[in-house]
């Protein structure tokens, strides 16, 4: 194998959905854009480093600001914490207590118990050597191009290893899992999704993630093409042209998304396995955190699932996908919760700096003193109680004017939305700037969060039939997310009338009129 002295660096990440202005020259802007800084490292036997021309274009693909989680980043496959109060474990008993019973819209084949488990017991087992990692993708050739890149995303590089193995065919280990798998009419992804059925989604976040995904998607291909299959950085080439295409590397992408499964809070400890891959998603608004405990067993050699609760025979086996919202579910899985969930149910907004602003270097200081940036997105999260302390802190900072920059403190230091407040002038552009992100982000959808309910109410969906029920849920949801956080920062307002904060009372004084 002959490796070029001109190697490949691949540093990026996928980019979230396309930033959208929809204030026209109005500074703020609002984004649910990816941002993630790479960083060229060498490989202890090899290093592969992109030629000038791919670093050129991806220097042009500029990283965003992300979602959440996982964008939630479109790279990352969060999942809550796995491990939890366990023990290593002294059991024998390796009996699969779980076959295959029904489907889960899109996610697959389900699973129930074949008997009564008690919870701690093992409900099923899926040996190592059937799992694909990250680890096991170093057993291939695209170790070159993992070993050099540590910082590659890590469903890029399961999503390489997949596509090797495909490719091996027959002499793949993994070749009766890859023939099991789905093509790309089979993956439930709104990025999978056709023209019409994403009319549903028209004006949404949902639709701005699934576009930029898309563009992500063939931006990456673009950059990794000529390093993957050129003999001048490996040869033989570590893909062929033919089987690097932009297809298939959207398909490998799609089966990640779509059926990868995390071990553990490391971001790099997913796997594609048999059963985890497909097993039915907790949809529960409030009860799926304890759902999972997973262990890896060296002994047996195998992962070992752990039942978190008493089954009962024939009982259907749920686990939990994390913190991701029903945004991130459409994107990954096609599916989206029925009933919303206030922990994991958000929106990602980000209002933008005008950049002729002539305290801009002032406020970023000011921000990064209490590690915020200016380039911090707002979570808005369903059915909260009250906006987001932080996003006040950061907002209110960003819209401050020069006479207010000494009153800084009283903003970064506050312990409740209410007592940041440094002026009437300054509360009033606060309101503004938010009410005024979700009016405009209403008015791009087409029907209203009423019409969408009554056809939810209707059960007849002609377009896409479950798609369209679940598309139309998770727009459901970002409307009313919207129409809360109004609620809130008009409610916020209102309340200034009868505040006797320091701040709002002395201005009046100074000004002639009644406190």
């Amino acid at each position: 194998m002959k490796i070029s002295s001109v190697l490949i660096a691949v540093l990026v990440a996928l980019v979230g959905a396309a930033k959208e202005d929809v204030m026209g020259r109005d500074p703020m802007r609002f984004s649910f854009d990816a941002d993630v800084d790479s960083h060229r490292h060498a490989g202890e036997d090899y290093e592969i480093d992109l030629d000038v021309m791919s670093k050129d274009k991806m220097r042009r693909m500029q990283a965003r600001k992300r979602v959440i989680d996982d964008i939630e980043k479109p790279t990352e496959i969060k999942i809550a914490p796995l491990l939890e109060e366990e023990t290593t474990t002294t059991t024998t008993d390796w009996e699969q207590k779980v076959s295959p019973r029904g489907f889960q819209f899109g996610r697959g084949v389900a699973y129930a118990t074949t008997t009564k488990v008690a919870r701690g017991d093992v409900l099923f087992t899926v040996p190592l050597e059937q799992t694909m990692t990250l680890e096991s993708a170093k057993r291939g050739r695209i170790r070159l191009l993992l070993d050099a890149n540590p910082d590659l995303p890590p469903a890029i590089g399961l999503a390489l290893h997949l596509l090797e193995e495909k490719c091996l065919g027959s002499r793949s280990r993994f070749v009766d899992y890859i023939d099991s798998l789905p093509s790309t009419a089979g993956i439930n992804s709104t990025i999978f999704y056709t023209e019409d059925e994403l009319e549903i989604l028209a004006g949404s976040q949902l639709e701005r993630m699934t576009k930029g995904r898309k563009e992500a998607i063939a931006n990456f291909h673009e950059v990794l093409l000529r390093p993957l299959t050129s003999k001048e950085a490996v040869d033989p080439p570590l893909f062929a042209r033919g089987e690097f295409t932009l297809d298939s590397f959207r398909w490998a992408l799609g089966i990640v998304w779509s059926r990868a499964f995390q071990l553990s809070v490391d971001e790099r400890d997913i796997v594609l396995a048999p059963i985890l891959d497909t097993i039915s998603a907790c949809l529960d608004p409030t009860g799926c955190e304890k759902l999972n405990r997973i262990e890896v067993n060296h002994e047996a050699k195998a992962l070992v699932i752990y039942a978190t609760k008493d089954y009962r025979a024939r009982e259907q086996v749920f686990l939990d996908l994390g913190e991701k919202s029903s945004s991130i579910l459409m994107l990954n899985h096609g599916i989206a919760r029925p009933v919303p969930s206030p922990s994991r149910d958000s929106m990602d907004l980000a209002i933008m700096l005008d950049s002729q602003d002539p305290l801009v270097t002032v406020k970023d200081y000011l921000l990064r003193s209490v590690n915020m940036t200016l380039n911090d997105s707002y979570v808005l999260r369903y059915d909260s109680p009250a906006l987001d302390l932080k996003m006040v802190k950061s907002l209110k900072v960003k819209l401050m004017k020069g006479e207010e920059i000494e009153h800084h403190d009283e903003i970064l230091t506050a312990k409740r939305s209410k007592d940041a407040i440094i002026s009437l002038r300054n509360e009033f552009v606060f309101t503004r700037a938010i009410s005024s992100s979700c009016q405009n982000l209403l008015s791009q959808y087409p029907a209203s969060v009423d019409e969408d309910k009554q056809v939810l109410r209707s059960r007849v969906f002609p377009i896409a039939g479950e798609k369209e029920e679940n598309m139309l849920r998770a727009v459901v949801i970002e409307k009313e997310i919207l129409q809360q956080t109004l609620d809130s920062v008009m409610q916020g307002w209102t309340d200034l009338l009868t505040s006797s904060h320091k701040n709002l009372v002395g201005e009046s004084e100074e000004q002639g009129e009644e406190p």
